[in-house]
């Protein structure tokens, strides 16, 4: 892929539009987090174009993917905001698309980097960088044909015991916000971005109601606890206290409440990494915990088209990769094959 990298190294020498070249390479070396806080401040460039363009939990897997396309198509040397998208030819999307391919192995994760291709030229020509005939032309490509193996796991009973006995166990305040945190966590199956930008505001005691407002199709949506993740949220609100601010705030090591300091999305995967640990558990992430709920309410009866609203799902073939029924019954199937070995 010499092309693309001849063409991004000619931008040392020239301007980019919306912002220096010093302070763009300083993003193409910056951590996703501090990169994702700037976008305003270079929003004409086409990366924070697109990238404001999306809700705030895709933004970073698409800018991971915009890492990888230029750093692979230029051997390291230039990150997504100082490659030159704008010059690509179909050559080179075409062969960034082969490279997709290769190095992703999951027919849904290279799809997903040419998503990321495919928005950032959309804002090149949004920008007025490229032409509508150019854009048509280089993101002309085929589809990617596969389906990807499941991925994450749905967590046994005995598991989800073992993490709430670990967070019981903890006789500090920290132990009531870990235990709410995650009873909310696999009784709504909200994303952990929605879960933490709940305020309190957004939570109805009378009715166990939790308003989700930032979610990822930005298209608020409601979830309901009841029985003990109801009682186990209304025992970290009490220790809390009415003061307005996030639901889940964060902690000061003496363990005193910060009611106006909200808890981050990664804070929330380092706490269930910490509680996985202590409760000997296997590799799990926050969206184990969102594949569980959805798959539980299927395999308890409930219909697909509630299950997908409950989930905030667009597409129902979403929903159904959460359902585990097909494999228990394959399960059960297959031991209906008896062969005697001896």
């Amino acid at each position: 892929m010499s092309a693309p990298a001849q063409l991004a190294l000619e931008v040392v020498t020239t301007r980019r539009p919306g912002a220096e070249l010093e302070a763009l390479a300083q993003l193409d070396e910056a951590p996703p987090t501090v990169a994702l806080a700037q976008l305003g401040a270079v929003y004409a460039h086409p990366v924070a174009s697109f990238l404001l363009g999306l809700s705030e939990g895709s933004r970073p897997a698409m800018l991971s993917s915009l890492q990888a396309l230029a750093r692979g198509a230029t051997a390291g040397r230039v990150g997504a905001w100082s490659f030159a998208w704008w010059t690509l030819q179909y050559s080179h999307t075409q062969a960034m698309r082969a490279q997709a391919v290769a190095e992703c192995g999951a027919p849904a994760s290279a799809r997903k980097r040419l998503a990321a291709l495919s928005g950032v030229l959309r804002a090149c020509r949004r920008l007025g960088l490229v032409d509508p005939a150019h854009f048509a032309a280089v993101t002309d490509w085929d589809g990617i044909k596969g389906k990807s193996a499941p991925t994450g796991r749905h967590l046994a009973p005995g598991e989800l015991r073992a993490l709430f006995e670990v967070c019981a166990s903890d006789p500090t305040i920290r132990g009531r916000r870990d235990a709410a945190l995650l009873s909310t966590a696999i009784h709504t199956g909200a994303r952990r971005t929605e879960l933490v930008s709940t305020d309190l505001a957004h939570y109805t005691t009378a009715t166990g109601t939790l308003l989700l407002t930032k979610t990822k199709n930005a298209t608020p949506r409601e979830a309901y606890l009841h029985d003990e993740a109801h009682a186990t949220l209304a025992e970290w609100l009490r220790l809390r206290g009415p003061e307005p601010g996030p639901i889940f705030c964060c902690l000061l090591k003496s363990g005193r409440i910060e009611p106006q300091r909200r808890l981050s999305a990664y804070r929330f995967w380092e706490i269930l990494l910490e509680r996985r640990t202590e409760a000997r558990l296997d590799h799990l992430t926050p969206h184990d915990f969102r594949r569980t709920f959805g798959g539980e309410l299927l395999d308890r009866g409930a219909d697909l088209s509630t299950v997908q609203q409950l989930l905030g799902h667009s597409d129902a073939g979403t929903t159904a990769g959460y359902d585990k029924r097909g494999a228990e019954t394959r399960r059960r199937a297959s031991r209906l094959m008896q062969v005697p070995i001896k």
